[in-house]
């Protein structure tokens, strides 16, 4: 049976932040502290992206929530990029039972 949607994602798939703070600045990039202390300013893309995700959110409904500003493709940069730096994770939610 198919577990994928029509995202091409497993339905299951969750996006989790992953840091100890994060504010949005005046000029609308977001400032996170990771949780070993260290600060990265997300450029514009990154940060559309970070506020998207919220605290949790599925793989679905984030791909939806920020195209077509930002394409499939660099989605997928970004949150390798940001699971690199241990910002955030990415799950399938029958793991974390």
């Amino acid at each position: 049976m198919n577990n994928l949607s029509k995202g091409g994602y497993s339905t299951n798939i969750y996006v989790q932040m992953e840091c100890a703070s994060w504010y949005t600045r005046d000029d609308n990039l977001v400032q996170v502290m990771s949780s070993h202390g260290n600060y990265v300013l997300l450029n514009p893309l990154y940060s559309t992206v970070w506020q998207a995700i919220g605290n949790r959110i599925s793989k679905n409904d984030l791909e939806e929530s920020v195209l077509p500003e930002v394409s499939k493709v660099t989605l997928e940069c970004i949150l390798s990029e940001l699971c690199s730096k241990k910002l955030i994770s990415i799950a399938d939610e029958d793991s974390l039972i």
